[in-house]
């Protein structure tokens, strides 16, 4: 041991002290201080309660933050919001000036550009001190596309496409009041298709002239059939002059329903209970 010691340049007491507190571990010590006064999975609740209450989806933690402090007066951090958040995938970011002006829009693809990739040659502990240096004006997107709260869904919906992006920041006036997602959009398609209303969905195959609904809707009316969704588009291929239909039907049962719209469209494309 002696020897050991001597190449370590190591007394005999110190290597004794080392082995000492590695078979006998300190226990752990906890922080001093307040502890929160309100759990995780409480203050959770409460941040998913206030983004349902929203009229937007996906909005910022500092909004989040801000109504839970001032609103209902909760003593929480903002990092703490933000952090579960994140564990639970409340995505999407906007972010404003100290002003509250809106300055751009931090996306989990952006994030995910911006940490090292899983092959990097970087140390564990390099990583966070590298993360911790990276300010969110570098990873964020400029020059925002955004809407007003009485924008269409439509046109919404239209500017997403042709933009390729997947939300956009709603204003008023000068002001960031909530956010618009590919996921409202879809909960909107939902409720137009009847997705959530049990029935006969129907897709028909009809010339794209003026009447041609109301053909239809009248066919089922007379069969005793109740329309709880509806939606229309062009046929790929058909140059315009044919439209599809899809439609959501109560109150009728599935031969009845083809009896009555064989005469009034050109094809039956599709019928199943759902």
């Amino acid at each position: 041991m002696e020897r050991v010691c001597r190449l370590a340049r190591l007394s005999r007491s110190s290597y004794y002290a080392a082995k000492q507190r590695s078979e006998n571990p300190p226990a752990m010590i906890h922080r001093r201080g307040p502890r929160p006064a309100i759990g995780d999975a409480d203050l959770l609740s409460l941040i998913k309660a206030d983004l349902d209450a929203s009229h937007f989806d996906g909005e910022g933690h500092r909004k989040v933050w801000a109504r839970l402090k001032f609103g209902q007066g909760l003593r929480v951090s903002r990092r703490r919001v933000l952090r579960l958040m994140r564990e639970h995938k409340v995505r999407r970011l906007p972010v404003v000036d100290r002003h509250g002006k809106l300055v751009g829009i931090v996306s989990d693809k952006d994030l995910l550009y911006a940490s090292p990739s899983p092959a990097t040659t970087l140390a564990v502990w390099e990583i966070p001190e590298l993360l911790g240096k990276l300010r969110v004006e570098k990873v964020m997107t400029h020059g925002v596309i955004t809407v007003t709260e009485d924008t269409a869904l439509e046109e919404a919906a239209r500017i997403m496409a042709d933009s390729k992006i997947g939300g956009l920041p709603v204003m008023r006036g000068g002001s960031l009041v909530g956010i618009i997602t590919e996921t409202d959009l879809f909960k909107i398609l939902l409720e137009l298709l009847g997705g959530r209303r049990p029935g006969i969905r129907v897709a028909v195959a009809v010339p794209s002239i003026k009447g041609e609904l109301s053909k239809i809707t009248t066919a089922i009316f007379q069969a005793g059939g109740n329309i709880v969704g509806i939606g229309m588009k062009n046929i790929l291929g058909s140059n315009g002059d044919t439209a599809e239909v899809v439609l959501k039907v109560q109150d009728v049962n599935r031969e009845t329903l083809l009896t009555a719209l064989r005469p009034v469209v050109n094809e039956v494309l599709d019928i199943r209970e759902i």
